[in-house]
């Protein structure tokens, strides 16, 4: 073999010995790659079953303190601050019965939780709700956060277009509305037919003719369909002790004015009611009377919890009926959650077919 042979030999073996290398190193980082990835989702993983149990904790915390409360026969549930809990001993959560639909803070094993109280009857009950009520709150949600904006012809009959929608999805007969929509119209244009029921849950509202994504989740932190309406609440009436300010506003309450409602109820609840009424009153005469005075009888109970990232929270919620029971019993669960509705926002756009109101 001559010198340039065995020359270029050890050039080709050099060149192998280069790849294999290199190889070896990509194998090695998509390696090392690999198991980093399975360790931290290993860490989330813990770390999210930790935070849901430390959520069902003070779930069951606020249960717990208001079946003593109830047993005691005093007021279910705490008075504290949910805004500055150092300034109250009781702040740290609430009882069932305080549905103010405020967060209070819990810690439990390292982690930090908060629950949420909120009386169903605090918001619009949408198998109950009329078109006198309805109407208004459909513009108001359309128009936005800005009352002075108009709505122009093609805008109120896009709410006339709605109402009766809802309320042709919502009754028993199959008679349309003047601007609703029934059966013909879903199996043509949808391909599945209306409820003709009660509605069982506020996504619902997304498969009815008309009803869009933004009009739904709200738009610019504007409130949403699904922050006013309820379809547990089983009265005709809004309880103005916990009505909300997301309610207020899509009542036709500047969203200043209505946070400014909801603190004046923690400051002075004895004529928070009266308060309510007079702006109602002076915004629409027939609003006033969706209004009554009550105790929470079914209400939602949330509870979510980090652990040291927030990526990792974990939420549920529960339907609780109240009313059904005794002194010092646990209330009856009427819907369980176990991984509770996502809150987040939705791309703009349409959702259920409808289309966007500009």
């Amino acid at each position: 073999m001559t010198r340039s042979a065995r020359r270029r030999q050890r050039g080709i073996a050099l060149l192998l010995v280069l790849w294999a290398f290199m190889i070896l190193g990509v194998l090695a980082l998509d390696f090392g790659r690999y198991m980093r990835d399975d360790a931290k989702a290993s860490v989330n993983f813990a770390e999210g079953t930790q935070a849901y149990y430390v959520a069902l904790a003070a779930m069951n915390k606020a249960i717990y303190e208001d079946q003593l409360e109830r047993g005691k026969g005093g007021p279910a549930g705490r008075t504290g601050n949910a805004q500055d809990p150092e300034k109250s001993d009781q702040a740290t959560g609430p009882g069932l019965s305080i549905a103010d639909g405020q967060w209070y803070p819990e810690d439990f094993a390292g982690g930090q939780a908060e629950v949420r109280v909120t009386d169903e009857c605090s918001r619009i009950p949408l198998n109950y709700v009329n078109e006198t009520v309805l109407t208004p709150v459909i513009t108001n949600l359309l128009r936005g956060p800005n009352k002075t904006t108009g709505m122009n012809n093609r805008q109120e009959k896009k709410v006339e277009e709605i109402v009766d929608a809802i309320l042709d999805w919502r009754d028993a007969d199959h008679v349309k509305r003047l601007n609703g929509a029934e059966r013909d119209y879903y199996r043509s244009a949808r391909g599945y037919d209306p409820k003709d029921g009660f509605f069982d849950s506020p996504q619902e509202l997304l498969l009815v003719k008309g009803v869009t994504a933004d009009l739904f989740y709200g738009v610019d932190g504007h409130p949403g369909l699904r922050d006013v309406v309820s379809v547990y609440c089983k009265l005709d009436k809004i309880n103005v002790n916990s009505i909300t300010s997301p309610v207020l506003q899509a009542l036709g309450v500047e969203a200043a004015d209505a946070d400014e409602m909801v603190q004046a109820r923690n400051d002075d609840p004895a004529s928070f009611e009266s308060l309510v009424q007079q702006k109602l009153t002076a915004i629409d005469p027939s609003l006033a009377n969706v209004l009554e005075s009550g105790e929470p009888q079914m209400v939602l109970v949330e509870a979510r919890a980090d652990m040291s990232k927030p990526d990792n929270r974990s939420t549920i919620a529960a339907v609780m009926n109240l009313e059904d029971s005794g002194v010092g019993e646990k209330p009856v669960t009427r819907l369980w959650m176990d991984r509770a509705p996502w809150q987040g926002m939705v791309p703009r756009g349409t959702a259920g077919g409808g289309e966007p109101v500009s």
